[in-house]
């Protein structure tokens, strides 16, 4: 099974538990495994606040909405 899910958005998150427990009656296991960076910006120099936000969104938001909507 594959659905597409931005982990960053919450409601992406709660359509792909949803969409799962529907196929398969509960959920027995999460892995949490998004993460994002910029390889070509190393240093933190290299990156801006935006880059930040992003990846803060994604690793560490992402992973509490999966937690959150995989716990109801």
């Amino acid at each position: 099974m594959f659905i597409h899910c931005d982990v960053s958005v919450e409601s992406d998150v709660k359509n792909a538990v949803d969409t799962a427990v529907s196929i398969f009656g509960k959920l027995d296991i999460l892995v949490n495994n998004a993460a994002t960076g910029d390889p070509r910006k190393p240093s933190i120099v290299d990156n801006d606040s935006a880059d930040v936000e992003r990846a803060l969104r994604v690793n560490l938001i992402g992973s509490f909405l999966g937690t959150k909507h995989a716990a109801r």
